[in-house]
């Protein structure tokens, strides 16, 4: 299991430009994630538990699911992104993501599990799975820019 942090804005709010206030210190946000493979094995289903997915780092943010978007990908150029429906979200994409272990809320909090499944299409079959990375989008702008907070890597077999 690999993982690779890709976020890191500071808040311009925050910002000392003029150096009249030296006190105000740079707010740097963060998040971190990590993916490994479901311990289900594959099969050629369309419901198939493919990934185990959690925040590992959350700095100066709040992940709201609202504002997430979360991809699978077969590499992380951007090509290839599937983007799957979130917990509390009405419609249907090819994967669909479970909280696992978490509260419920309206938030993607620290140490929270989801799972990445099938969600009425055979991503992954036990002949040839070719998803590598889980994607993590703030918002559409993020999305459209090409700029994840974070991308995690993961061998899905």
């Amino acid at each position: 299991m690999l993982t690779m942090s890709l976020s890191g804005c500071i808040d311009e709010q925050s910002r000392d430009d003029d150096g009249d206030d030296a006190s105000v210190s740079p707010s740097i946000s963060q998040v971190d994630t990590s993916a490994e493979d479901h311990e289900d094995y594959l099969s050629s289903a369309t419901n198939d538990n493919l990934i185990n997915f959690n925040t590992t780092i959350i700095q100066n943010e709040q992940l709201i699911w609202s504002d997430l978007i979360i991809t699978i990908a077969e590499d992380d150029d951007g090509t290839n992104e599937i983007i799957c429906t979130n917990p509390g979200q009405t419609q249907s994409n090819d994967c669909i993501i479970t909280e696992v272990f978490g509260n419920g809320d309206n938030y993607f909090d620290l140490e929270e599990v989801v799972t990445i499944s099938e969600n009425g299409v055979d991503l992954c079959s036990p002949s040839s799975c070719s998803i590598s990375h889980v994607i993590l989008y703030r918002d559409s702008i993020r999305m459209s820019d090409d700029q994840p907070s974070s991308i995690s890597n993961v061998y899905v077999e």
